[in-house]
């Protein structure tokens, strides 16, 4: 297999058909990690005199109590309907880039936006989120047996000798850090094993099982060319990455320029019209927070999505690539003569 060629093709491809990218940039925002919010209300009480009164003591608590009830409920809410959309556009995401690839390579069209988020909603994508969530409670349910056996020598703790306790300890954190590397090499494997079974769920139209079984059977068949994509695209994400290093220094320090200028303008502003010590701080911190954000979020988010569109378009290729060289090999490969008609043939 022609490795930079499945490099470059992917290049190529996400660089010239620019819907990918949106599917792509859904991807990096809905796995990039979450954003939380919180906010705090605070009560005085005021008595007269330096005694201590509480008035109305019944009511107050009654309302407030009701108010935090419902402002829980609603932050919940919230975040359970943005947890449920964040996993419908990844998975929607993911399954559109896959098919929209493959589509590609086939047909040689470039779909819209539209008709790929219509590829993208399918089956296959909630058979991706089933073979993920299942793979992962297994993954996690493996790493916390392996973490609570390798901790089991902490036993020694319920015994009165210091000696015990202090061999159990060094034998337990030696344990667990073994364990901790064991699942980092662990995952790598899963996660390169998932790339093929994924494809097999969304170009194979084959169940959460059966593409488990064939897509190991798959990797095992083309182990070396497996092995070479992955330690490649390991050394090309190794890169990325310190290059992406001098890049977000750089709009760190321009968002805080861009950022701060406007958001102390507009808290000067602010002070001189209201002369309050605390709201152009808040104004102006605000603004200035925003812009921040915005600088530094969406260039790297852009960068981020594009990357993605190019990561998975190096899978979709190379499944593809071994697909096609196991058909070479079944087509090339002699057929096995009939052997009562080569007697008969011979007589």
């Amino acid at each position: 297999m022609d490795y930079m060629k499945i490099i470059k093709r992917a290049w190529n491809t996400t660089w010239s058909y620019k819907a990918l990218w949106i599917f792509g940039i859904l991807i990096a925002l809905s796995s990039g990690g979450g954003s939380s919010g919180g906010g705090n209300s605070g009560a005085q009480f005021g008595g007269g005199g330096g005694e201590w009164d509480f008035p109305n003591t019944f009511e107050l608590p009654e309302i407030a109590t009701g108010a935090i009830i419902a402002t829980i409920v609603a932050v919940c809410g919230f975040f359970l309907l943005l947890t449920i959309a964040t996993v419908i556009a990844r998975y929607v995401s993911e399954t559109a880039l896959i098919r929209m690839v493959d589509d590609h390579e086939e047909t040689g069209e470039k779909r819209t936006i539209k008709e790929g988020f219509r590829l993208g909603w399918s089956k296959g994508a909630w058979k991706m989120f089933l073979l993920d969530l299942l793979i992962g409670v297994a993954f996690g349910a493996g790493i916390v047996l392996i973490l609570m056996l390798a901790a089991t020598p902490l036993l020694t703790w319920i015994t009165e000798s210091d000696a015990l306790r202090a061999i159990g300890t060094v034998t337990a954190i030696g344990a667990i850090l073994l364990s901790i590397l064991v699942a980092i090499a662990v995952g790598a494997v899963v996660n390169a094993l998932l790339h093929f079974i994924r494809r097999a769920v969304i170009l194979e139209q084959k169940g959460v099982f059966e593409s488990i079984r064939e897509g190991l059977a798959f990797v095992k068949a083309h182990l070396k060319d497996v092995a070479l994509m992955w330690l490649l695209m390991f050394g090309i994400n190794l890169v990325v990455a310190l290059l992406m290093i001098p890049v977000v220094l750089l709009l760190l320090v321009l968002g805080a320029i861009v950022g701060g200028l406007p958001g102390a303008a507009v808290g000067a502003l602010v002070n001189l019209i209201t002369g309050n010590e605390m709201l152009p701080w808040i104004i102006g911190g605000g603004i200035g927070l925003f812009i921040f954000v915005a600088v530094v979020a969406i260039p790297s988010l852009f960068a981020g999505g594009v990357y993605k569109t190019f990561e998975s378009s190096v899978w979709t290729l190379t499944y593809r690539e071994l697909h096609a060289l196991e058909q070479l090999e079944a087509e090339s490969a002699p057929e096995e003569p009939n052997l009562p008609e080569a007697i008969a043939e011979s007589m």
